[in-house]
């Protein structure tokens, strides 16, 4: 796609390691390439996930500044202060998208690292976006459960892209207001999800697709070069 102007590249988290366990030097390369990817790709905003974790919070940290990328998470502390900013609000074609990320819970052993209750962390976020965004997109790697109940208590969230515990959703779930979106694990799929909206009456429709990553698209042979240049990679 050459013009992107009217688009969003977002990711919900979980997608630099397969596991919250340390990494060995072989997985960190992998992670390190995944980022120069994403950045290749274009994303605009992160969600930081559990296992996005795993080599530690500064090493995400320092990864992904040098290389450009947002990372959100409005619920991810150090002694007191946010580790990533919790929320960016985009201006595409006039219309003002924010988007924030929630952080899962379930990090063990990560020294000096605080996760905040999401349910509070995301009242205060959206409260601090109220007036200023005409829709709002939740970041999410809470999983499936979590965001439904969110979906059901908070009010002010258009749309949850979901990643953490729960399977591939074929069709957007809508809960009270808010439209639920999940993909597969493992980049098995990439979502399009195209807004129509109304400026009358100041909503949007909701188109949503899964694009299944089969054999009808090409591997990219660059790509799968720096994967095998990686020590320890087959």
């Amino acid at each position: 796609m050459k013009d992107r102007s009217h688009c969003l590249l977002l990711d919900a988290g979980d997608f630099l390691f397969k596991l919250q366990s340390t990494p060995d030097s072989a997985q960190v390369a992998k992670a390190r390439l995944l980022l120069d990817l994403y950045r290749e790709m274009g994303y605009q905003a992160l969600c930081v996930g559990t296992r996005d974790l795993a080599n530690s919070p500064d090493f995400l940290a320092r990864e992904a500044s040098s290389r450009g990328l947002r990372l959100l998470s409005a619920n991810l502390y150090r002694k007191g202060v946010r580790l990533f900013p919790p929320y960016h609000i985009f201006k595409i074609q006039g219309l003002r998208i924010g988007v924030l990320g929630l952080t899962s819970t379930g990090v063990p052993g990560l020294k000096d690292l605080e996760i905040r209750d999401p349910y509070k962390e995301c009242l205060d976020a959206l409260a601090d976006l109220r007036g200023k965004v005409d829709v709002c997109i939740l970041l999410s790697n809470l999983g499936y459960f979590a965001d439904r109940s969110l979906a059901q208590k908070i009010r002010g969230i258009d749309i949850i892209i979901g990643s953490g515990y729960g399977s591939r959703l074929s069709r957007p779930l809508k809960v009270e207001n808010t439209y639920i979106l999940r993909g597969d694990v493992k980049g098995k799929t990439i979502g399009r999800a195209e807004l129509l909206w109304n400026g009358t009456d100041r909503r949007f429709q909701l188109k949503n697709y899964i694009i299944r990553l089969d054999e009808r698209f090409l591997p990219d042979e660059s790509v799968r070069d720096r994967i095998q240049s990686i020590p320890g990679t087959l």
